[in-house]
């Protein structure tokens, strides 16, 4: 392959990364492998290309082969810390950090990951530190952004989830992350109408996004009539309070010898019990993928 030829793929791999449209640029790299297997740049894209599809193992072992053939290893190994982050690897996540930084301690991205990492284990005071010093190496980068606001979002600090949100906006690469921000910051305040208006506005952006939809579809599965039951037992505090609730029910109505009553009660509790059962089903046959 040509130069000139080589040069202009990667510009639309770029180009479709920027947008997230990582599944566009995959016969691009598949034919770049194709003139070369051993490329460790492109090794490394399709590493990507798979992080996007939550394929961990195969992304990693990707990278890994990138790296083998002089990938830049604080990049690889700052990706093969995400990828084992994603499966809750958390030990061969933090090795993974660390040889990274070690290379480059100046890595705000990497820190960041770390910080958020470090929040997953239980360890708040490191986090803190290290997302502190990812922000003091690059204030304006919006995956370090997106760590901090992820983490005063997890700690419930109104104040600072505020700031970050506006400022994850500010910086955002493009209307995608910015929809996707808002979302979160209204689904964790548990405002999921307005979260669901602007899932719906990125998912008119990008309808291949399958994450979108999957949320979309929960949201619709959560809020709809046929789960009012489900979510009227879930308020009193779940299937297993209203099962002993009705229980003691109707035991203490059979001991007052009021037997019509009690049998009216246990009928309605075999009925909304069936019910609740039956719901899901009847959402799937009816009501799914109409969202």
């Amino acid at each position: 392959m040509c130069e000139e030829q080589y040069a202009n793929d990667r510009k639309m791999i770029e180009h479709y990364f920027s947008m997230d449209r990582y599944e566009d640029a995959r016969p691009i790299i598949e034919n770049l492998l194709l003139s070369d297997p051993q490329d460790p740049e492109t090794l490394y894209l399709m590493g990507v290309v798979y992080l996007s599809r939550e394929q961990y193992t195969e992304a990693r072992e990707l990278v890994q082969e990138a790296l083998r053939n002089g990938y830049n290893p604080e990049y690889a190994f700052f990706f093969i810390g995400l990828t084992y982050q994603e499966q809750k690897m958390y030990a061969e996540a933090e090795d993974a950090y660390l040889r990274s930084l070690e290379i480059n301690p100046n890595q705000a991205n990497v820190n960041a990951a770390y910080g958020y990492l470090m929040l997953l284990t239980g360890h708040d005071e490191k986090a803190i530190k290290l997302l502190d010093e990812a922000i003091r190496i690059d204030p304006d980068d919006s995956a370090v952004n997106d760590y901090v606001y992820r983490f005063y979002l997890a700690k419930n600090d109104g104040s600072n989830q505020a700031q970050y949100l506006q400022r994850t906006m500010e910086i955002a690469r493009n209307e995608q992350e910015k929809l996707i921000n808002i979302a979160v910051y209204h689904l964790v305040k548990e405002d999921t109408k307005t979260a669901e208006e602007y899932l719906r506005q990125l998912y008119l952006l990008d309808p291949t996004n399958k994450h979108v939809l999957e949320v979309l579809e929960e949201i619709n599965r959560t809020n709809h009539m046929l789960f009012l039951p489900n979510r009227l037992i879930d308020k009193i505090g779940g299937p297993a309070v209203f099962y002993i609730g009705f229980i003691i029910l109707v035991l203490v109505l059979t001991w007052a010898d009021i037997n019509s009553i009690a049998i009216v009660i246990l009928a309605l509790y075999l009925i909304t019990a069936g019910y609740t059962w039956l719901a899901p089903l009847l959402y799937r046959l009816f009501v799914k993928g109409k969202i």
